[in-house]
C-alpha cells in the first residue's frame, strides 16, 4: 500500500513510518529543514514541499491513503499567519489533492484541546471544521487525540521538555498545580489503531471522527511525579524536590476534566494495551541506553 504522509520527520510521523513501513511504501512530505534522523529505514520516497508542487506529487505517486500528522504549535514565536498556513492551508491542500486524485482515505491527527485555548488549538479546530463538511468519495477519518507520549519525544512538546528539565538542569521546574486531568496514550498504541484503520476498517460515511485515548484519566501531577520518581531512581539525580507545582498559573480556557467519547474505538474492538507505568518505564529505559 502506498501512503502519503506529512510530518514524517516528527515524533508521531516518524514512529508511524518506522512501525508501518515494513508492509507499506511511504511517500514522505517534508521541508528544507526536515531532519529524518529518527527514521530507521530510509527506503521510502521523499519530497521537499518547499521545492515541489503537491499536486504533481499526487499525480506521480498515486497514493492509496494520506496521513496528515504535520502541526505547527506556535511555540517558536510564529505569527498567526504562519500557524494558519501550516495547520489549515497546508492541510486543505493535502485534503483537496486527495479528493482530486481519488485517494481512498484521508486520516487526520487532530487534538482534543479546546479550540479557544491557543492559536494551535484554534487552527486545528478550523481545519476540523473544513473536514467535517466532506461529501466526496475520499473518506475522512479524524482522530482527536488527547496526549501522546513515548520515547524520542521532541523537547518542544511537554514530555520531552519535562525530561530535558529533569536530566540536564538543576533549577526548580516551574509547573502548574497539576490538578488538570489528561488521557495519556502511548505512541505504540495509537499507531496500532492507525494500522487497523488503514488496513482493516471500511468507513461507511464521508466523515468519521473518533476520540482516542487510553481510557484512563490521570492528573498532570500524577504523571509528572511518576516520571520524576522513575528518573530519580535510575539516575540518582534530585528531581522530586525540584518539582515546582503551583508556580505557573493555569492557561485561560484550560480544560480540567476532558470528556472523551471512546464509543467508536470500543465498537471496533480496539483498546490501549500499554499502562502508564509501563509506558513511562519504556521512556526511562531508552534514556538509560543512550
Amino acid at each position: 500500500m502506498k501512503i502519503l504522509i506529512s510530518g514524517g520527520s516528527g515524533f508521531l510521523g516518524g514512529a508511524i513510518i518506522n512501525k508501518l513501513g515494513v508492509n507499506n511504501k511511504f511517500i514522505i512530505l517534508g521541508r528544507t529543514n526536515s531532519n529524518y534522523s529518527r527514521l530507521e529505514n530510509l527506503d521510502h520516497v521523499f519530497y521537499n514541499i518547499d521545492e515541489c508542487n503537491i499536486s504533481k506529487i499526487y499525480k506521480k505517486e498515486k497514493p492509496d491513503l494520506v496521513i496528515n500528522t504535520a502541526s505547527n504549535y506556535g511555540r517558536a514565536n510564529e505569527s498567526f499567519t504562519q500557524v494558519v498556513k501550516s495547520n489549515v492551508i497546508y492541510g486543505l491542500e493535502l485534503y483537496e489533492n486527495a479528493v482530486n486524485h481519488n485517494v481512498k482515505v484521508f486520516l487526520n491527527i487532530d487534538t482534543f484541546l479546546d479550540r479557544n485555548l491557543n492559536i494551535y488549538s484554534l487552527s486545528k479546530a478550523q481545519f476540523r471544521d473544513w473536514l467535517r463538511i466532506n461529501k466526496s468519495n475520499t473518506h475522512v477519518i479524524n482522530l482527536r487525540v488527547e496526549h501522546i507520549y513515548g520515547p524520542d519525544h521532541d523537547t518542544n512538546k511537554f514530555t520531552g521538555w519535562l525530561l530535558n528539565k529533569m536530566l540536564y538542569e538543576d533549577e526548580i521546574i516551574e509547573l502548574t498545580s497539576g490538578e488538570q486531568k489528561r488521557d495519556f496514550i502511548f505512541i505504540d498504541d495509537l499507531i496500532d489503531l492507525i494500522g487497523i484503520l488503514l488496513n482493516q476498517y471500511s468507513p461507511n460515511k464521508p466523515y468519521l471522527e473518533m476520540d482516542v485515548g487510553s481510557g484512563h484519566l490521570v492528573t498532570m501531577r500524577e504523571f509528572i511525579e511518576k516520571l520524576a520518581s522513575m528518573v530519580e531512581r535510575e539516575t540518582n539525580k534530585n528531581i522530586l524536590d525540584r518539582l515546582g507545582f503551583g508556580k505557573v498559573p493555569y492557561r485561560i480556557n484550560e480544560c480540567m476534566h476532558p470528556l472523551l467519547d471512546y464509543s467508536k474505538t470500543k465498537e471496533m474492538g480496539w483498546e490501549s494495551k500499554t499502562t502508564l507505568d509501563l509506558g513511562l518505564e519504556t521512556i526511562v529505559n531508552q534514556i538509560l541506553l543512550k
